[in-house]
């Protein structure tokens, strides 16, 4: 598991500085929108793409321009065309260009806007529940604030739920957890050819707000007949029990102080800005209370047997009713039918609208 123990916009948006100078996104507004029922991508993808390029082309110079007379007015390029919906107000990325880009990250428009910024704002747009706006810090955690700035501008969170959620009051609470795309084979491309295989360090902690990458986990400790798991993390990892490795896509937010999991590899990369935590806290109160922690994380349905048929089964984000776990299984994220899993059995949990990134530093 990758885990640390109201008007909807259709597209990313992406407010560049004026003296920026940007390569072209990968994926942004559709051409066709529809409703669920009618899903299809515009009719000459590549064509249109190509258009969207010679286009930005010609806007960024506009903007190299426009830096010798202001820098205080952002302006904001329009994006590719190649984008899918699964509704008439939300615009989802292209999984096949999404899986494309986890085979060959240096494939053509694969890799953002290269150099990745020192510093930018990202704004999570959850549609009524509100939005939640990050800053991110390349120079804490270089490697994955350079993942979290090609996933933020090529649109790979929007349609992500919340999918854990580890808040019960406000003295008891975790981390939220967001970041698995639904789209059929796009989070196993990324797993599978993405991950970070290696622990990482950060100059900043795990404290209240801030924001890191979800990782897989070793144990630590030498095994019969083979050395210590824990050893090719050293010394970024100095913990004895276990070793948090191999992030991907998934990010949570500290909704406490969890410096514990600083030196088992966690590596913030960005802090969230304004009433963004009093957001989630909001959020949290209902569906931290009504689904609570994802079921691996909870006991097995063994252990259940020797549990009440109510209650929080010792972990306190564990949520069991009529002796049924109410979290969300994270395999069945991975399945072609995910789409349907989320919004037919957790349908209040909230999803990703839309993301802007703005105040981009070089």
């Amino acid at each position: 598991d990758r885990t640390p123990s109201a008007t909807l916009a259709t597209s990313v948006r992406v407010m560049l500085p004026a003296v920026a100078s940007p390569r072209q996104p990968i994926l942004t507004r559709s051409s066709t929108v529809e409703g669920k029922s009618g899903l299809r991508k515009p009719r000459s993808c590549s064509l249109l793409l190509l258009i969207s390029v010679l286009t930005n082309v010609v806007l960024a110079v506009g903007l190299v321009v426009l830096a010798t007379r202001s820098r205080s007015s952002p302006a904001a390029l329009p994006l590719s065309p190649c984008a899918s919906s699964i509704d008439s107000k939300v615009v989802l990325p292209v999984a096949s260009e999404l899986i494309r880009c986890a085979n060959n990250s240096l494939a053509a428009g694969c890799d953002g806007w290269s150099p990745t910024p020192s510093q930018w704002d990202v704004e999570f747009d959850f549609g009524r529940h509100g939005t939640v706006l990050m800053r991110a810090h390349r120079a804490w955690q270089p490697v994955y604030a350079e993942r979290f700035w090609e996933l933020s501008t090529n649109g790979y969170y929007i349609g992500t739920p919340l999918y854990r959620f580890n808040y019960r009051d406000p003295s008891t609470r975790f981390i939220v957890e967001f970041g698995v795309s639904l789209l059929p084979g796009v989070q196993r491309a990324w797993d599978d050819h993405r991950s970070v295989e290696r622990a990482t360090t950060s100059s900043a902690s795990n404290t209240r707000g801030t924001v890191a990458f979800a990782l897989d986990a070793v144990n630590c400790g030498e095994t019969e007949g083979a050395a210590d798991p824990c050893a090719p993390h050293r010394p970024a990892c100095s913990a004895g029990d276990y070793c948090a490795y191999g992030g991907s896509t998934q990010i949570y937010v500290n909704l406490a102080d969890n410096t514990h999991l600083d030196p088992r590899g966690f590596s913030p990369i960005a802090e969230v800005l304004g009433d963004g935590l009093a957001v989630l806290e909001r959020i949290g109160e209902r569906i931290g209370n009504l689904y609570g922690e994802v079921t691996e994380l909870c006991p097995s349905q063994e252990e259940l047997a020797a549990l009440s048929s109510e209650g929080s089964l010792g972990n306190p984000y564990c949520i069991l009713r009529n002796g049924t776990k109410q979290g969300v299984d994270p395999a069945r994220l991975l399945e072609p039918d995910a789409e349907a899993y989320i919004e037919q059995k957790f349908a209040e949990i909230p999803r990703v609208r839309a993301v802007t990134v703005s105040n981009v530093h070089p």
